[in-house]
């Protein structure tokens, strides 16, 4: 027997059927490559991952990474982690944040800022502000103001009136200079969320003194917005790289997502009032049944001013986050239109079933509990950048 016989019979031997040495020596090497085919590819796969300047970014974004690390601290930051959220705490935060933005890209920075058709001369390097030819013309007549940076000297992109209150956004920004475009950007957005909360605050005055845990605890919708408000504050305070940002962006739909699920339990709520008699007054079980549905269907109610806030406050983390990642465009053309349908239409159901009730007290109850939805709906339209006649309407 030769030496291919003896490893022949061998292998049957160890197999325990015929088989020739070279298959199973085929079958070795075939084995030893796919498997180092396939650590080089996993290797592959974790070094992208772990590059993330080499990766492909999936946020819809004009500004640049530079730009974006010059941002300052995130106003999540200044928020104690175990409080709870609320529109006056998060709105203040934001506010300040807004502020600072001005100071970090107007202070020192070299950008010269115009006002068309107010501004005699401009030139290619100049950030030019568009307002309406109504705010413009309140301007020329002295009964209002451009907002200047009183740091810096330079004009903000909103007209205030004698009081100091904002009644106009800048319509746009624009300049032929890339790095003075995406400034412009910036800021005009951080005027749109000061504005935004400005006058959502002075369309309904915040109601105090309601006990929310008796109103309901909503203890998902709780944890959700809690959990996604610690996530974003861990992920914003490292250097920013282009793989955070893009789970920041992705977060951003997480709080619509959330914003969506508390518009529909508010429409269910208000669905309701439809238990109410629809009986002419002077019917006999009109007047006895009507006091005790209305008072039962108002506690039952109460629950949405605490929703509404938590939608708010959802909304206020958002624009932070679109501000953050340099998606402030995607959140102005693609979530806020869709929030503003969504919430408008509940704006103008709430105001239907207002009349409904017969009882005063139960009227100004359910009133001030749906509030809320009005302010909200404010804050949507001024994140967007209205002009001075939508404002007026709005108000």
């Amino acid at each position: 027997m030769n030496d291919d016989g003896m490893v022949n019979e061998i292998m049957h031997m160890i197999v325990g059927w015929p088989v020739h040495y070279r298959v199973i020596t085929g079958i070795i090497g075939a084995t030893v490559i796919a498997v180092c085919v396939g650590y080089r590819s996993r290797a592959s796969v974790l070094r992208r991952f772990r590059t993330p300047q080499q990766s492909t970014s999936i946020r819809p974004t004009q500004i640049s990474l530079e730009q974006l690390r010059r941002m300052p601290a995130s106003p999540l930051l200044s928020i104690d982690p175990a409080a709870t959220l609320s529109v006056t705490l998060v709105g203040d935060a934001v506010k300040g944040y807004c502020e600072e933005i001005f100071s970090t890209f107007l202070v020192g920075d070299g950008v010269n800022i115009v006002i068309e058709g107010f501004t005699l001369a401009t030139t290619d390097s100049d950030v030019v502000y568009r307002f309406s030819e109504r705010a413009m013309k309140l301007c020329r007549e002295g009964n209002a103001e451009i907002a200047v940076h009183a740091p810096s000297g330079k004009y903000l992109p909103f007209i205030q009136d004698k009081a100091g209150r904002i009644i106009e956004q800048a319509k746009g920004s624009s300049s032929v200079v890339p790095r003075l475009a995406e400034i412009a950007a910036i800021v005009v957005s951080a005027a749109h969320i000061i504005s935004g909360i400005d006058l959502s605050r002075r369309m309904v005055e915040l109601q105090k003194g309601v006990d929310y845990l008796v109103a309901q605890t909503m203890i998902e919708k709780e944890a959700h917005l809690q959990r996604l408000f610690s996530e974003a504050r861990s992920l914003l305070q490292r250097t920013p790289t282009e793989l955070i940002l893009d789970r920041l962006f992705t977060m951003r739909y997480d709080l619509a997502q959330l914003r969506g699920h508390l518009a529909g339990e508010i429409s269910q709520e208000l669905q309701a009032t439809h238990r109410l008699p629809v009986r002419h007054g002077a019917h006999p079980t009109s007047w006895f049944l009507r006091g005790h549905r209305e008072a039962q269907i108002v506690r039952d109610i109460s629950r949405i001013e605490r929703q509404q806030e938590l939608a708010s406050v959802a909304l206020l983390i958002d624009s932070i986050l679109a501000l953050s990642t340099g998606t402030t465009q995607d959140f102005k053309n693609n979530v806020l239109p869709r929030d503003e349908a969504v919430w408008g239409k509940l704006d103008q159901t709430s105001h239907e079933v207002s009349v409904r009730f017969r009882r005063k007290q139960s009227s100004a109850d359910f009133a001030r509990a749906a509030s809320r939805i009005g302010q909200h709906v404010i804050l949507i339209r001024s994140l967007q950048g209205l002009g001075i006649d939508d404002l007026a309407l709005a108000q």
